[in-house]
Formats: structure tokens, sequence, C-alpha cells
């Protein structure tokens, strides 16, 4: 029975997959309430690949037939005070009707992107592998993200969880939900493809495949050294051939000028990881969309905050060059000097997101409103494990 169950799983799940593929490319012409993409007057250069086209610029676009994987808390992965049910007087947004849509926006960076399927982590990588996303608050909504899209096409094995009291007070589910979870195992089946004849035959197979996502708090050295740094090395410590490390440093730095000289107290674990065969991520540090220059935390945004006033505004409002160099601009380059990890440049399409898609609230201008902006910084993690793995 339990085999006859997954196998109607399986195939429930490969369906879904390859309707949400081929409805990326739907556009809705009749809908009046959504622009169809969201996207920069000139184009910036393109972090992922070049376009095939000279005259592309990447944009978000809205996909009104995709199914999100989280909202609603219905995955037990989110976290409460991301998602705009738990915002005060929610309905009231004069966007509230577009930021109900958020998770149907998908980034596409160039002419020829083609989202990468969920289901790559289970065909590339091996049983018992991990996924390991390293960083802040962002970073945990990275993970929830990716948690909760693996949840929609596998069977969750075993979960993590953080038994503290403090955790359990900041969702009304309690421990084992949002806070409370800090990694899970899913369990999916792999198929067997073979050519012949430029023919392409799948075999389908009841072989297991266990693939682990794993969240590490901690800020590098931001906040707290003393805590940050021990966990971090101790989780590299723990990484093995095949596993996938996503790491950043967070959005608590009053300057990348104070990172980089984290980065290389860290060179040594970086370096020994990457010998015993872990893939190293680093995930640019995403844009903020505060109504200030750069569009990032400060005193002033504090006082404003204090109000709730803070407000969300376009990137056509913020200096595209002050907010790359904010985090990214010495970083990025001192990351590919030390030739240990593969950098995923990811701050362009958080800059170009829809603002309405922030969690907002007149405070919060740097997190996303899940779902949203999270989407693409989990599909640069499965096009690299697509692509280079």
């Amino acid at each position: 029975q339990q085999q006859q169950h997954d196998d109607h799983r399986r195939h429930h799940h490969h369906h879904a997959i390859n309707s949400i593929n081929t409805t990326n490319n739907t556009h809705n012409t009749h809908n009046k309430n959504f622009s169809q993409t969201h996207s920069h007057g000139s184009r910036i250069s393109s972090s992922s690949s070049s376009s095939s086209s000279s005259s592309f610029v990447p944009s978000w676009e809205y996909k009104p037939l995709i199914e999100p994987y989280t909202g609603n808390l219905t995955c037990m992965f989110e976290v409460a005070h991301h998602n705009l049910e738990s915002l005060d007087n929610y309905t009231s947004h004069p966007k509230y009707e577009d930021r109900t849509n958020c998770g149907k926006w998908r980034y596409r960076p160039t002419s020829d992107w083609v989202p990468p399927s969920p289901l790559v982590v289970f065909d590339k990588l091996s049983h018992g592998s991990t996924i390991y996303i390293m960083g802040d608050s962002v970073s945990r909504q990275h993970f929830v993200d990716l948690a909760c899209l693996m949840a929609s096409v596998s069977r969750i094995v075993s979960v993590d969880r953080n038994w503290g009291d403090q955790i359990a007070a900041v969702d009304r589910r309690g421990v084992v939900a949002g806070y409370g979870l800090t990694g899970a195992t899913f369990r999916s089946y792999y198929n067997v493809s073979s050519s012949k004849n430029n023919e392409t035959t799948t075999t389908p197979t009841n072989t297991k495949k266990d693939i682990c996502v794993k969240f590490v708090d901690g800020n590098i050295g931001a906040l707290n050294p003393k805590l940050s740094r021990p966990r971090f090395i101790q989780s590299l410590s723990k990484v093995r051939k095949g596993d996938v490390v996503v790491l950043n440093a967070g959005l608590h730095y009053k300057s990348q000028e104070h990172i980089v000289p984290d980065l290389d107290y860290m060179k040594p674990h970086l370096s020994s990881a990457r010998e015993r065969g872990a893939r190293l991520l680093w995930r640019e540090t995403n844009a903020a969309h505060f109504d200030v220059p750069d569009g990032y935390f400060g005193p002033t945004i504090k006082e404003m905050q204090q109000t709730k006033s803070a407000k969300c505004v376009s990137h056509s409002r913020i200096n595209a060059t002050l907010s790359r160099q904010h985090f990214n601009g010495k970083v990025t380059p001192f990351v590919k000097s030390l030739g240990t990890m593969y950098v995923l440049e990811t701050w362009e399409a958080t800059y170009l997101m829809p603002e309405w898609c922030h969690v907002g609230d007149g405070k919060d201008c740097a997190h996303f409103l899940m779902p949203g902006g999270t989407s693409f910084l989990t599909e640069s993690v499965l096009k690299y494990i697509e692509e280079e793995m």
C-alpha cells in the first residue's frame, strides 16, 4: 500500500511540475489588474548568462497559471510574520490584490531562460546529500522557499526542530513550524534514462533517494562573531562530497568593508570544505527598497519604522549603482578571487522585484512577502545544480 501511495505521489508530482513548466510561458492578456512585466529601463549586466538578444531586458513576469507552493501558512516551513495574512490591516493596502499574487511572479534574467525543475535535485545529487543555506533571516526565507518547493514534489521523511521557548512564541502553530524548523529530509524516486537512435527512453525505478535541506543561522561575524563564526565553522566541517553550501553575509553589516575580513577569516574552512568535494555557492546580498538613495536600512528608516511610515518604493527611485555597490561592490570580486566559491549573482533580480512584494507594513522593505521574491534565489541554486553537477 505504501508503495502504491508513493507511485501515485510521484506521478502526481511529475504531472504538477510539467504543468508549471508549461504555464511558465503563458501570458494573461485579459487580466487588467497586473502589468505583464516589471523591469528596468536600461539593461544592467545580466548575472546568469549572456542574452541571445541584445535588446532583451531582464524583468519579472506575471504568470497567472502558476500555483504557488507557499502562502497562507500552508507549508509547514513558512514563517508567519513574512506572510500577508499575518500583517495588520493587510486588505486595506492600495496594492492588496497585487500583493496576494506575488507568488505568481517569476524573474527572467535572459531571453533563453528556462526555469529549472526542483526534481533536478534528485536527478543530480547523490542519495544522502545535503543542501545548506547559511546566512541571516533573508537566507532563512531562501531556505523556506526551497524547502516548500521540495515538499511539493517529494515526501518529507524527517524534520530538524528548534525547541527553544522563544522560538515557540514566534508562530501560533508552535515549534513544529516556521522558526521552529531548521531542516528536513525529502525522499523521492528517480528514473533511469537511456538514449538510442537519438531517442531517449525513461524507465521508472523503485530506488529511493533522500536529500536534506538545512538552514544555518548567522551573519559570519556582523552581530556576534563569537557565536556566528563557530556555528559556520562547525557546519562547514560537516559538509562532504556532493553537498551544496549556499552562503551569504546578510544585511546586518553596516558596511561591506567588514564583510571581506570576515570572509578572509573563514578562508581555510571554505577551502577545506571545497577540497572534501562540497560545492560552495556565494549568494549576492539582495537589494532593499526603502525610500533612500541606495534602498537599504539606515538611521532615518529606523525612526520611520517606529511610526510604521517606512514606505517601499520602486527600483526606479533607487540608484542602481549605489544599491549594487553597498554590499556587493567589493565582496563579489573578493569571493571570486578566492577560487573556492561560485557566485550566484542574484542582486539584479531582487533590485528589479516589484516593491509591493516586500513585507512592507510600514516597516520592512528588505524581507520578501512570502511567497514572492525568493523564488529566483531558489531557481539560481537549482540552475547551478542542473548545469554544473
